[in-house]
Formats: C-alpha cells, structure tokens, sequence
C-alpha cells in the first residue's frame, strides 16, 4: 500500500485496502489513507475507497485492457444503443 496508484485489478485492491484500514493494528494503512483523504490528488482513488469503505459489497465493473492491448491485427467493433441519445 506504499503507492497509492490504481492497480489494475481494482475489486481485489480496494478490497485488500479496505480490509487493512479497518484492521485497527494497520497503523501504516490508516496513516496512508488519512493522507490520502487530506490530499487534493488522486481523487478517484480516494473516491474509489471512500465508497468501498461505506459499501463493502459494491463491485466495480472492469474492462478487460489486458486482453485488448494483445489483440494483434484488426479489431472492428459495432454497436448500437438506442437509448444512449435520450439525456435529460
């Protein structure tokens, strides 16, 4: 928890970091995360952790990078949402 950079697998992280802030013997974790909270940087990290601290059993959806960047060649993709239009 020494880098407060976003890792790639964000569930299993936010997860780890929730659990050792709420160990009440992780002074380094608790140390890190009120910096974290006093700091204007990194928002949505903190964000990210605020959230899974109050709701635990909130997931984040993940897209699959790793797997698009070793696509080799040509990647077309096509879609349609009809809805997407239709902002207030």
């Amino acid at each position: 928890m020494d880098d407060l950079e976003l890792p790639s697998d964000l569930n299993l992280a936010l997860s780890e970091r929730v659990s050792r802030i709420n160990n009440p013997l992780d002074i380094e974790a608790q140390e890190i995360y009120l910096r974290l909270k006093n700091s204007t940087n990194q928002m949505d990290l903190k964000e990210y952790l605020q959230v899974k601290l109050e709701y635990p059993e909130l997931n984040y959806t993940e897209y699959p990078l790793k797997e698009f960047r070793s696509i080799k060649g040509v990647l077309s993709i096509i879609g349609m949402s009809p809805n997407n239009d239709n902002h207030n």
